[in-house]
Order: structure tokens, then C-alpha cells, then sequence
């Protein structure tokens, strides 16, 4: 007799697993980031509709979330070398400048979020510039 396939794209990982097993599917995962897709989602399913038989194969890709990266360390570079590694490591920069005691003017006093931070891939991250 023929199941029914439910399309579990964008709900959880873990329930599509549990439910396409329980209805007779054999269901393999993989994982890849997705700056769109929250992490334990199903990203994508094949098939993700019709119907089958019992032990066919549905395939679910789930989302490991973003790309993590960690903000650079740029305290004491000028404000365009401090930009350009901000943006070489995939972030997106926004200038703030502050009064800093101590730093010449128009150099890097730090970044927020802090250097060493784990922020998504893509993510805006605010130069604080003397």
C-alpha cells in the first residue's frame, strides 16, 4: 500500500526523522550551513511530496545554522585596514567613532561585538575608531 510522504521542509529535524520513520520511510540526513534556515531545520527533502512504500529512501538536508567566524582582533590599525579585515573575514562593517583615551586619532579601539566573539558569518559588526 502506498504512504503518504509529508514535506517537513523548514520544521524540525528530529520530529521528521521520528514521524517519516514511525510511517515506514528509512530517512538519511545530511548537514549544511544555511544563513536563512535556523540550525535543526529541515533545509531541503527528497522526495518532499507523493507518495512511497515502505523502507524507501527520503533524504533530509538540516541546517547547521550560520557559518560561525570570530571577530577579528583590529585595535591599533587605521580604520581602512581594520574595515578590510573586518570584511575579509565575511562580516559587514559599520563605523563608530569615540573619544578613546590613548589611541591616535582615526585608529581601531576594538569592535563590538569584542574581538574573539563567535558571530555569524555575514553578520554587522560596529568598528569603534579613535
Amino acid at each position: 500500500t502506498p504512504i503518504t510522504i509529508a514535506n517537513y521542509e523548514g520544521k524540525s529535524a528530529d520530529q521528521a526523522t521520528k514521524e517519516l520513520q514511525a510511517a515506514g520511510f528509512t530517512v538519511t540526513a545530511t548537514q549544511q550551513n544555511s544563513k536563512t534556515v535556523a540550525a535543526g531545520l529541515v533545509m531541503s527533502q527528497s522526495p518532499n511530496n507523493g507518495t512511497g512504500k515502505k523502507g524507501d529512501a527520503i533524504t533530509l538536508v538540516v541546517s547547521k545554522g550560520p557559518v560561525m567566524v570570530a571577530v577579528p582582533t583590529v585595535r591599533g590599525k587605521s580604520k581602512a585596514d581594520a574595515t578590510a579585515a573586518l570584511q575579509s573575514a565575511g562580516f559587514q562593517v559599520t563605523t563608530k567613532s569615540i573619544v578613546s583615551g590613548g589611541l591616535a586619532f582615526g585608529l581601531a579601539y576594538g569592535t563590538d561585538p569584542a574581538a574573539g566573539t563567535m558571530v555569524a558569518e555575514g553578520s554587522t559588526i560596529s568598528l569603534l575608531v579613535g
